[in-house]
């Protein structure tokens, strides 16, 4: 297989390519991997796809990455996926984006995830978004940070640190454990009961929240904790 050049394998049959296995994939001069096109990666057999190292895929031709589908990238090996690109990653099929499991995702290199779009976001299942770290969601483009919240209807299970960085660290305070639902009804409604009392409003004031008038003086007397939690109840009621 270390025969073939770039020039070589660009003139493979794409039907024929289908024949390629594992062992043959792994001693394939990486070199050589420009010349394969779209039409030909379309046909590879999905199983052969662990064959490929960091070197075959850092020379793959970015125009020949929308031949892959789901079923391909599925098996690609997780540590090989490091050597995508930005310009690799731009011309991935977003239908193609439910094939990257979490042990993936977490390869991936920080410095390439400007090549994802928020359609990529969109078509990848929930499992692998949460295996993102935050050295790699700092590098996302904001479209593609939109997407993860198109997608994502709770985000308990991500890093707290990510969950920052999709949302923002105030959108956080108001949606509580993360959840864009929630979030919505907090913007809508404002907070609930529950949460102004995790926040410090007591109940047994007999104070009604929302006819409450911020200018009475019931903030005299409060000192340390319990006085940064009364004003973090108010602040959300007035936001």
């Amino acid at each position: 297989m270390n025969h073939f050049d770039a020039e070589s394998v660009q003139h493979f049959d794409p039907m024929a390519v289908a024949g390629f296995g594992i062992e043959h994939i792994q001693n394939f001069d990486p070199t050589a991997m420009g010349g394969f096109g779209a039409d030909q990666f379309h046909n590879f057999d999905p199983m052969a796809m662990a064959g490929f190292g960091v070197e075959h895929i850092q020379n793959f031709d970015p125009t020949a990455m929308g031949g892959f589908g789901a079923d391909q990238f599925h098996n690609f090996d997780p540590m090989a996926v490091a050597g995508f690109g930005v310009e690799h990653i731009e011309h991935f099929d977003p239908n193609a984006m439910g094939g990257f499991g979490a042990e993936q995702i977490q390869y991936f290199d920080p410095t390439s995830m400007k090549g994802f779009a928020r359609e990529h976001m969109t078509h990848m299942e929930l499992g692998a978004l949460s295996a993102f770290d935050i050295s790699q969601v700092k590098n996302l483009d904001k479209q593609a940070i939109a997407g993860i919240g198109d997608t994502v209807p709770e985000l308990g299970d991500f890093d707290v640190e990510v969950r920052f960085e999709v949302v923002g660290e105030e959108a956080l305070r108001l949606g509580g454990v993360g959840s864009f639902a929630e979030l919505a009804v907090q913007i809508a409604e404002g907070p609930s009961p529950e949460a102004l009392e995790a926040m410090g409003w007591d109940p047994s004031m007999g104070v009604d929240y929302e006819e409450f008038d911020l200018s009475m003086d019931i903030l005299e007397g409060l000192t340390g904790e319990a006085l940064d939690r009364a004003i973090e109840a108010f602040g959300a009621l007035e936001g």
